[in-house]
């Protein structure tokens, strides 16, 4: 095939926040989110992967949170979405939790949603 443009696991944004978004930190892009692969300085473009599993900061690091809790992005850190819901276009899923993380980790690792 002569239109494959890559393999959709990274794929470029401008940054158009602006300031400069962190290596590892969550990128909002639209209804999705993706992980930066490096830092990408306001204005420029840069990689940005949505596929895999990645350590992502808590918000509230003594949150726990189990296998398969959905997680949202809450100001470039992560939160579980909760029963109560999403409210469209304020919430975006990061994806799912892939393991447990307790009330003792600040971290939990997370396979991102598309």
């Amino acid at each position: 095939m002569n239109n494959v443009v890559n393999d959709g696991n990274v794929i470029e944004y401008t940054n158009g926040t602006g300031s400069k978004i962190d290596s590892g930190a969550v990128v909002v892009i639209g209804k999705f989110c993706g992980v930066a692969v490096a830092d990408i300085p306001n204005g420029a473009t840069g990689a940005v992967a949505i596929e895999g599993v990645f350590d992502l900061p808590k918000k509230t690091t003594t949150d726990t949170m189990a296998v398969g809790d959905a997680i949202k992005n809450d100001s470039g850190l992560v939160k579980v979405a909760g029963s109560a819901g999403l409210t469209i276009g304020k919430d975006v899923i990061v994806g799912y939790a892939v393991q447990a993380s307790s009330s003792a980790s600040s971290t939990v690792k997370v396979k991102l949603a598309h």
